[in-house]
């Protein structure tokens, strides 16, 4: 029971530290000129904030629960840990979601095409402007053609197609889900967006459809836990 306890405490800092390690070591995959407009530099700034708050809110969430490891029964510790662990995986986008949401559908506006213009295609900067945008609007959980966004999601184009966390996704139309506290709210953001105004400038146009069950999978990709460890001098609470 003793070993379990602190297995138990062990993989929830774990889980914590790589978390932690998301925001702390995230890096654009190519250096760029800047060359964003005070919009886009204000949406950074403030998802920036949003990660910072986010991460303030896990250390607070990790000295929570050492408070109660330290201060309850042996059996109560284990309870605790088990129900840390889950609700970190869940943060951590590890669990499945099955949960009111938005079903949103970016498609080719054909008749917007001119003859001499391509056909309407989506890019990694589209598609990353919006997430950002759904994410300062409250966004809770987001896949993309059944990929499941989190903090480290890479998402570039290769050879003419998008890459999400290391799959092509298709071509359009392209559906993206997102569970969020307040739907309407979310909805009504998107409406008025400047990422819907900069689809429409490529032709695209967003479909959004409230749904009563969305299903939200769980990240599928190997964690990299490279820079965390275990240390051997874990404490534990009273018997």
């Amino acid at each position: 029971m003793k070993n379990k306890s602190i297995w138990l405490f062990a993989f929830a800092t774990l889980l914590i530290g790589f978390m932690i390690s998301l925001h702390l070591n995230i890096k654009p995959e190519t250096e760029q000129r800047d060359t964003r407009d005070l919009w886009e530099i204000r949406t950074a700034l403030q998802t920036e904030q949003e990660r910072r708050i986010e991460l303030q809110e896990e250390f607070q969430s990790l000295t929570a629960m050492k408070n109660d490891y330290d201060t309850t029964s042996r059996l109560a510790q284990i309870q605790t840990l088990q129900s840390s662990i889950k609700e970190l995986m869940a943060q951590a986008g590890l669990t499945r979601i099955t949960a009111p949401g938005l079903e949103i559908t970016w498609q080719a506006d054909f008749q917007a095409v001119e003859s001499d213009e391509p056909f309407p295609k989506i890019t990694s900067e589209l598609l990353n402007r919006f997430l950002n945008e759904l994410n300062l609007y409250g966004a809770i959980a987001i896949a993309v053609e059944d990929e499941r966004i989190v903090n480290h999601s890479a998402i570039r184009d290769v050879s003419g197609r998008v890459y999400v966390n290391q799959r092509p996704i298709r071509d359009l139309p392209v559906t993206i889900k997102v569970t969020a506290d307040d739907l309407e709210r979310l909805s009504n953001y998107l409406a008025v967006s400047q990422s819907r105004e900069d689809l429409l400038l490529h032709n695209i146009t967003i479909d959004v459809e409230e749904k009563e069950e969305l299903d939200i999978p769980a990240f599928s990709d190997q964690l990299d836990l490279e820079f965390i460890s275990i240390t051997d001098d874990l404490e534990t609470g009273d018997e």
